[in-house]
């Protein structure tokens, strides 16, 4: 991760498929944003060391993690974003586990704001978040599944859940490239994200 993170959308890509059909979404999502007249920075989540929550109980009494991988350093780059991205394909009915193992990471921010009331982000900062998300399976349901967990994730990081674009029956990787509006409606979303940004300085 790069001082370049600083102020800028963050995208965080829970595909273990670099180049694939998420990361092609999350790519022309920064591009509509960077037309807009805003920068971003991509991370890709299988690269990052991030290990599941241990229920340790280590951050009860600061709202701090214990354990140390790169979630810190997540942490940090989220509370200097001025928006959020969040990608990942459907696994199995839901998100991926890089994806999961970073969400469920947010105990310490679900203690640190219901137990200690030092929440995240402070309500008055909260940040725009988008949704990106693609399945093999033509079942809506299982994008309903991932969406009602990111948006759990987003109410506890204080994150303002903005919009999302799900794409099934998306299995091949390059194959989001042959759809007839993917590439134009993420570009557009990143658009959105920024000038909702931009708008609210």
């Amino acid at each position: 991760m790069t001082a370049a993170a600083n102020r800028s959308i963050i995208a965080l890509c829970g595909s273990p498929r670099v180049g694939g059909n998420t990361d092609l979404l999350v790519d022309a999502c920064l591009q509509g944003a960077r037309e807009a007249g805003l920068g971003g920075e991509k991370f890709q989540l299988n690269q990052l060391q991030i290990r599941p929550c241990q229920e340790c109980g280590g951050c009860l009494k600061s709202g701090q993690c214990v354990i140390g991988d790169d979630m810190p350093k997540i942490y940090s780059y989220l509370r200097q974003a001025r928006g959020l991205i969040l990608a990942s394909p459907i696994f199995f009915g839901s998100l991926t586990a890089q994806t999961k193992a970073l969400i469920d990471r947010g105990q310490c921010c679900w203690v640190a704001k219901y137990l200690l009331k030092t929440p995240f982000f402070p309500q008055e900062a909260k940040i725009p978040g988008v949704f990106l998300c693609v399945g093999g399976m033509n079942r809506y349901q299982f994008f309903q599944n991932a969406q009602q967990i990111v948006k759990v994730w987003f109410t506890i990081m204080n994150i303002r859940y903005l919009s999302e674009l799900f794409y099934p029956g998306i299995d091949q990787k390059g194959q989001i490239k042959r759809h007839p509006l993917a590439i134009q409606q993420a570009m557009r979303l990143g658009r959105y994200l920024a000038q909702i940004i931009l708008e609210s300085v």
